[in-house]
């Protein structure tokens, strides 16, 4: 187990998306006429991991719903046209400092209730103090060096490691972990500033913060208004120009889902047992 796993998963997942846009994979792909993307799904909970099989064959893998779940939600991104998406279960994880866009409650097999997907957009502009005190304490938890107060808003800061320390010390560091949760997110955003940075622009903020507030309307019933935020939206979906120079998709196909949903139901009217839950219609 590692402190923060819900933010480390998460930032991995974006940065493997960030790497299929950049140099050199992008320029490779591009001399040999394909377009290379990526979907990740991430998701939170108990799950058996260790060696399984039997003599003959023996693998080191996980099992249990959350690993069903994170495999759903890899899949579901092809349907919204999103590249990094997480369950409701690993943005309670997460805090603020993601900016997460909600996309639909979805119907999970063998569970009662449906859970809320989300799509990362990218790190905030800046982290909020009760963010970072939060994953410190969670890293002082698990052993896991802090940074110095001097510098714990500041982007370019270092990770200190105590330098006193027993050899069992330090591979029990090794083993959880011995980067600090905010420093790797500041540094993953100072590191990609200058090229298809993952740290949203304040207009991408604000788009997520739009479209959630219209998911909501529409799981309200309030399906004219939610219409009204969602044709804001598509107005302001930028060219796909700009959106080369970032880590977030082009969000035009999950406007267009749920402003559908709206359009149906605010002429027919929602059925009685109307719940707001998105059922795929392909795997």
């Amino acid at each position: 187990e590692l402190a923060n796993q819900e933010v480390k998963a998460t930032l991995t997942g974006t940065l493997l998306n960030r790497e299929t846009m950049v140099q050199p994979l992008a320029g490779a792909w591009d001399e040999a006429g394909e377009l290379v993307r990526i979907r990740v799904g991430v998701s939170t909970g108990e799950v058996l991991a260790g060696n399984m099989g039997s003599a003959d064959r023996m693998n080191y893998t996980v099992i249990g719903d959350p690993v069903n779940l994170a495999a759903r939600l890899e899949s579901l991104n092809k349907q919204f046209d999103t590249r990094v998406m997480v369950s409701e279960m690993t943005a309670e994880g997460l805090g603020g400092v993601f900016v997460l866009r909600l996309l639909m409650p979805i119907a999970v097999v063998g569970k009662e209730k449906p859970v809320k997907v989300y799509e990362v957009m990218g790190v905030p502009q800046q982290f909020s103090e009760e963010d970072v005190l939060r994953f410190q304490v969670a890293d002082d938890d698990f052993g896991v060096a802090g940074e110095s107060e001097e510098s714990e808003f500041d982007m370019k800061s270092a990770i200190s490691i105590r330098s006193q320390m027993t050899v069992q010390e330090a591979a029990e560091k090794k083993r959880k972990g011995t980067r600090a949760t905010m420093a790797m997110l500041r540094e993953a955003a100072m590191h990609t500033a200058s090229d298809t940075p993952i740290t949203c622009t304040v207009d991408q903020e604000a788009a997520a913060q739009q479209h959630t507030a219209a998911v909501h309307q529409y799981l309200n019933k309030q399906f004219g208004d939610a219409l009204v935020s969602l044709r804001r939206s598509l107005s302001h979906v930028p060219p796909a120009s700009e959106r080369q120079t970032t880590v977030c998709a082009n969000p035009t196909k999950s406007i267009q889902i749920v402003l559908d949903l709206c359009e149906k139901y605010a002429a027919e009217g929602p059925p009685a047992d109307f719940d707001g839950v998105y059922r795929a219609l392909e795997k």
